[in-house]
This record gives structure tokens, C-alpha cells and sequence, in this order.
């Protein structure tokens, strides 16, 4: 797929995107779609890459990154238990978890980085200038890919997100997780479709598997009775 060239970095997505998420079992283990019974299309947002060496901040690096990832022989690197964090409370293995599982994960889901410039440092927070610049972006990945619900890595990422779009009703997550606990949904329209979005906390930090694939399975069930599928 083409893009402008607003767009820096351009996202991975993977091969069985389209096929997207069907559910969970009984188990809370993801259950994927097919070309014959296809889901709904899952869009993950990070917040920014990080390039020591400014010259490594190509337009391909997010789907490098990926692919590295996916690679059983490839170097381990501490940035990648952020990966594997994620990938575990999305598919729900979290015990069973193993390098199939993972790549199966990353076939079926969009990943992209918002802020399209890479920060020079670990843990740096893009400027507000550098968030805004990404507006542009973020929305031309909307329309060419059409996800059907957003899962975006942390508050500061979530709260610099464009202020366009609406609040829909907060998801409960009482059942699984106690008395009050809810989250906040927002969405964007785009192309006459509206998009919803949970933010999760960012898995490079202190994270509950258990929390955060309830919240994922929660989120994504709730969207497909929405839909009636």
C-alpha cells in the first residue's frame, strides 16, 4: 500500500489483517479469522520509535522491528519484552504463551508508531508539536486500512491522541475484575465508521497480564456484540 508522505513510518500489518479477531474460547484464548469467516480488524498504536543512531529512522523500520521480533534466532534485546508483554494479554496465553503463538498474533494485527519522528533517547516524551504533527498521519492510516477498533499503548500517548470524535459509554470490566472497574472509550469517524479506542498501560512498565487481557478480550467482545457478529 502507498502512502504520502506525511506518513514517515509506515505501519506493519499483517498478512491476515483483513481475516482480523473472531473471539475468545472458553479459555480466554484469542480465536482468529479467516478468509472464509473473517473477524473484526484490530489496529495497535505505540506511542514512538527510538533511534539512537538518527540515521536508522527509516520508513520501513516499524516493519523491521516486526519482523525481527518474529525471527527465532534474532539477538534478544530488552525492548522486545514490550512486544511479548502485549502479545501475551492479546492472544490470552499467557502461560501456554510460545513462539507460534506470537507469530500467529502478529499476522492478524496492524501495528503503528503515532509520533512520526524517532526520539534520541529511552522513555523520552515527544514534544506537543511532534503530537500534533502526527494528526495527519494517523488519520490517513485510519482511512487506508480501516480498522474496526484501536488498542493504544498508555495515558500520555492516549491523551495527546486528536480531541475530534466522541465518548462512548464506558466498558465495565466488573465481572472479571471486581466492583467500579471500568474504562473510558473513545472513537473517531472515519469514512462514515466509527472507531473505538481502549488505552492500555504501556507494556514497556508495570503491567497486569490478567487486567489487560480482560480489559483486550472485554473490549473486543463488546465491539463484535455491537456489531452483531
Amino acid at each position: 500500500m502507498e502512502y504520502s508522505e506525511n506518513v514517515k513510518f509506515i505501519p506493519w500489518v499483517g498478512p491476515e489483517y483483513e481475516y482480523g479477531i473472531r473471539g475468545f474460547d472458553n479459555n480466554g484464548h484469542i480465536i482468529y479469522g479467516t478468509k472464509e469467516n473473517p473477524g473484526i480488524k484490530v489496529a495497535v498504536l505505540g506511542d514512538s520509535h527510538y533511534c539512537a543512531n538518527q540515521s536508522e529512522a527509516v520508513k520501513t523500520i516499524t516493519n523491521t522491528v516486526i519482523k525481527d521480533l518474529l525471527q527465532k534466532e534474532s539477538e534478544f534485546e530488552q525492548y522486545k519484552n514490550t512486544y511479548t508483554k502485549f502479545i501475551k494479554s492479546f492472544t490470552g496465553y499467557i502461560d501456554e504463551f510460545t513462539n507460534d503463538s506470537k507469530i500467529e498474533a502478529w499476522q492478524h494485527i496492524l501495528f503503528y508508531n503515532y509520533v512520526q519522528e524517532a526520539m534520541e533517547r529511552p522513555r523520552q516524551s515527544p514534544s506537543e508539536k511532534q503530537f500534533s504533527e502526527a494528526q495527519i498521519p494517523f488519520f490517513e492510516i485510519l482511512e487506508k486500512n480501516s480498522p474496526d477498533v484501536i488498542i493504544v499503548w498508555g495515558k500520555r500517548l492516549y491523551n495527546n491522541l486528536p480531541q475530534c470524535g466522541k465518548q462512548y459509554p464506558d466498558l465495565d470490566l466488573t465481572p472479571d475484575l471486581g466492583n467500579g472497574c471500568s474504562m473510558e472509550i473513545w472513537a473517531y469517524e472515519v469514512k462514515g465508521k466509527w472507531i473505538p479506542i481502549i488505552a492500555i498501560n504501556h507494556p514497556s512498565g508495570a503491567y497486569s497480564y490478567k487486567k489487560w487481557a480482560t480489559a483486550i478480550r472485554c473490549f473486543i467482545i463488546k465491539f463484535l456484540e455491537n456489531e452483531g457478529k
